[in-house]
């Protein structure tokens, strides 16, 4: 680990929280190096739900504690074992900064809604829970169980904004219809999120949270139409940024098919929110699984990625990158990462400091308003 350490200039850990579900009853299997056969490590493929995994946080910060300063500098450790559905996410939130102190730098990637992976969660849909007084949120009908609109996401991002983390959300798009075995049912690019999203940050307009991947995933493709929404939550929401990570995204930047914006287009948008633009990588330390055409176990897990292999991920965007003007290409490759991370670790260690005497047993409940 030492000697690719030494090659990161910066870059955000991020444990993945929500853990697949083994059913034993589903007798879910799928082959691996060695013909060894594994249990459920993805959520395309198995029938059961996921769940999030809240020791995950203290097992990362735990091994951070442990490396040396001069790489400790280098790793912004996010929190994401918590559930954004839940308002008591922003106390565990408080819990982990105060347990852990001068470890944490923000939350994130965690996820709203994504694809399959909402619909895979545990727990009930939102109108099943809902009181009768309350209005189904708009973007919570046919069963969703996450919702933009939730009083959780309210208290989640003002906790953000008293803290001084970054936040990194996965939002879609727009909203699609995916089933365990990973197709694509249903598209609907005209039910986008823009105003779910606007919504958010209106509870807290200086909690600066990254949108991933500009709402893009593998099976939210960018509309014609994209940039000029990306730009509609961007405008709204002055303290948050964008990401183009994630090799699956960047490929509709380098390879545009048929009404998808084309390569000079996302090299204007570029230009025109250069200071709001950041790059990476967005890979596991695992190579992307194999999906099979004969599911359920059409799933091969990949193997433990060499640094070879990382250095391959992280060298795609670079001739794209390098068709900016340097000072452009520079903000969105590094500047504005470590500009918006310096500021969180200052901001986070000040909070910590002021709060060193809290009781993490008796963190304050929020209150409804």
């Amino acid at each position: 680990m030492g000697g690719n350490l030494q090659q990161i200039v910066r870059s955000t850990i991020m444990p993945i929280p929500l853990q697949q579900r083994w059913d034993g009853f589903e007798l879910y299997q799928a082959p691996g190096p060695g013909n060894q056969m594994y249990g459920p490590n993805y959520y395309i493929g198995p029938k059961a739900d996921l769940y999030y995994y809240s020791f995950v946080d203290a097992m990362f910060a735990r091994e951070y504690e442990r490396l040396p300063p001069q790489y400790q500098e280098k790793l912004d450790v996010m929190i994401t074992a918590f559930n954004p559905m839940d308002v008591y996410a922003s106390q565990h939130i408080k819990r982990a900064v105060l347990s852990f102190p001068g470890v944490f730098s923000g939350l994130g990637e965690f996820t709203i809604h994504k694809e399959l992976v909402s619909s895979k969660l545990a727990g009930e849909t939102v109108e099943q829970t809902k009181a009768p007084s309350v209005p189904l949120p708009p973007d919570a009908g046919d069963g969703s169980k996450v919702s933009l609109y939730s009083e959780s996401l309210e208290y989640l991002f003002k906790t953000i904004e008293e803290i001084g983390l970054v936040a990194i959300l996965h939002n879609d798009m727009y909203r699609v219809e995916v089933n365990y075995q990973g197709e694509l049912e249903h598209a609907y690019p005209d039910q986008d999120y823009v105003e779910g999203l606007k919504h958010v940050c209106g509870h807290a307009p200086k909690a600066r949270v990254v949108w991933a991947h500009t709402g893009l995933g593998r099976f939210v493709k960018p509309t014609q139409d994209h940039i000029t929404r990306v730009k509609k939550v961007l405008d709204a929401c002055p303290s948050w940024s964008t990401d183009i990570s994630w090799d699956l995204v960047q490929d509709y930047m380098l390879h545009p098919e048929p009404g998808m914006p084309s390569r000079q287009d996302w090299l204007n948008f570029f230009k025109e929110y250069q200071n709001r633009i950041l790059w990476g990588s967005d890979v596991v330390i695992f190579t992307r699984n194999r999906f099979e055409s004969t599911p359920p176990t059409s799933v091969t897990p990949g193997g433990l990625m060499s640094p070879e292999q990382y250095h391959a991920d992280l060298s795609k965007m670079r001739d794209f990158l390098g068709e900016l003007p340097v000072e452009v290409g520079n903000k969105i490759r590094y500047e504005n990462y470590l500009g918006l991370f310096n500021r969180a670790k200052f901001s986070v260690r000040a909070w910590e400091r002021e709060n060193a005497g809290l009781n993490i047993w008796d963190i304050p409940t929020p209150v409804h308003p």
